[in-house]
């Protein structure tokens, strides 16, 4: 299931085709009318939208634990509360929620407390994809495992100022895009926040390799990074062949 971000709904095109590519059932979910209102106001209905949609997919007869969603942005913290909802109203845990560049602003106030935005605890996996952590996206680790391509901000080719669209926040659903070709790997990170709230990633010194992306191991844990190049393809991969469990 997908439930980005309301506005240019269109990109988000290429990832649906590719799940269908791969022999997927998708539904897309058009909450337009209660999610491109202002900031404040969409953020606001973020909950009441995602127990709907926990009803919809209740009386749909797909097992919780076959669910999928993939959010971007405001879409996010959507699919984290379609996750808790199905938690408390029907008993189980939906399968897996991948969070593209969860947003930020309003969601990032230190006493929020996890029941009040997206956490490890809305699905069996949460995988999350940081890439603007500067201005629209979620800083901090908040998913079984979090990826910070190029350290979460600053993504090569996608550093328009003046188009949020081609700005690092709409980076995530690109990358995350690629992945479902293709194999991507990811060395794990330190993560810190020094006293003036500055971001510090390190690299371990006996770090841990993983996927990222669609084939990431749903076992795995921790904080991840790799590199992209600045024009598409922007993800440093190994090319998979589709309906086909060998490399090309």
């Amino acid at each position: 299931m997908m439930v980005h971000q309301p506005i240019s709904a269109l990109r988000y095109e290429p990832l649906k085709d590719a799940y269908l590519d791969l022999g997927h059932n998708v539904i897309y979910v058009n909450w337009t009318k209660y999610g491109n209102l202002s900031y404040g106001m969409s953020s606001a209905n973020v909950k009441p939208v995602g127990e709907i949609i926990s009803i919809f997919l209740s009386k749909s007869g797909i097992p919780a634990d076959k669910i999928h969603l993939v959010g971007h942005s405001l879409g996010s913290h959507l699919a984290a509360f379609i996750g808790k909802s199905y938690q408390s109203k029907f008993g189980e845990k939906i399968g897996r929620i991948t969070a593209l560049d969860p947003a930020g602003p309003l969601w990032s106030h230190k006493d929020m407390t996890k029941q009040e935005k997206l956490c490890e605890l809305d699905a069996h996996f949460v995988d999350v994809i940081h890439t603007d952590i500067q201005v629209y996206g979620y800083t901090h680790p908040c998913g079984h495992i979090d990826f910070y391509p190029n350290g979460g901000t600053n993504q090569p080719g996608c550093t328009d100022p003046n188009n949020i669209e081609s700005s690092n926040h709409y980076c995530a659903p690109k990358f995350f895009i690629e992945s479902i070709y293709s194999q991507v790997p990811a060395t794990e990170i330190d993560f810190q926040e020094d006293a003036g709230y500055n971001i510090i990633i390190t690299h371990k010194e006996k770090p841990a390799h993983i996927t990222f992306g669609e084939h990431v191991d749903s076992k795995s844990t921790g904080i991840y990074y790799f590199e992209t190049h600045s024009s598409r393809p922007f993800l440093k991969t190994v090319n998979l062949k589709i309906n086909d469990d060998q490399d090309s």
